[in-house]
This record gives C-alpha cells, sequence and structure tokens, in this order.
C-alpha cells in the first residue's frame, strides 16, 4: 500500500518518490505538506489497525518522530479545512484506484 500512495502523490503533485521515502531532504514547504499527507493517507486507509502499524508507517517514510501520525491525526480530527483536503485526497486515491 505505501508504493500505491508514494506513486499516487508522485504523480498527482510532481513529487519525487524519494522525497516521499524520505531518502532526499524537503525543500519548500509543498513537498513537506505532501510528505505529512502520505504518512496521514497511509495508516487512514489501513486496513486493519494492528499493533506496530504506526511504527511500520513512519518507517518506509523514514520518519524520526514517533508522534508524527498522532499529532497528524489531531489535527486532522481538529481542522476542518486539513480534514477536508485529506478527504479529497481519499477520494482522489480511490478512483484511481478503480481506474488502474
Amino acid at each position: 500500500m505505501f508504493n500505491s500512495i508514494h506513486i499516487f502523490f508522485n504523480r498527482k503533485s510532481n513529487i519525487s518518490i524519494k522525497i516521499l521515502e524520505g531518502k532526499q531532504t524537503i525543500k519548500n514547504d509543498k513537498q513537506y505538506i505532501i510528505y505529512n499527507l502520505s504518512i496521514l493517507l497511509c495508516y487512514l486507509l489501513q486496513p486493519t489497525k494492528k499493533y506496530g502499524c504506526k511504527s511500520k508507517i513512519l518507517f518506509y517514510h523514514n520518519c524520526k518522530s514517533s508522534n508524527r501520525i498522532d499529532r497528524l491525526l489531531k489535527r486532522y480530527n481538529c481542522d476542518i479545512k486539513f480534514k477536508s483536503i485529506v478527504d479529497q485526497c481519499i477520494k482522489d486515491y480511490a478512483k484511481t484506484r478503480i481506474t488502474s
């Protein structure tokens, strides 16, 4: 699932997959936002929230902050504008999954 989300954001936003994997430094705010969206979508679209899934998501994004997902989830639940952006990304991702 991580690869398909990375490919989705790569095609949609023209951002390098290496940035989404955390192997290349982020150079601007747009890349940082897409990087965070990628992490959040990986968590929200996880079919089962089993033990260790957060650490696995952070590992595949080369993220050192263990509470990044918790902070993104808190913002997702509290910020209506951010929630609408994330929900739109989920809809777009679902459409590309159906057509692919």
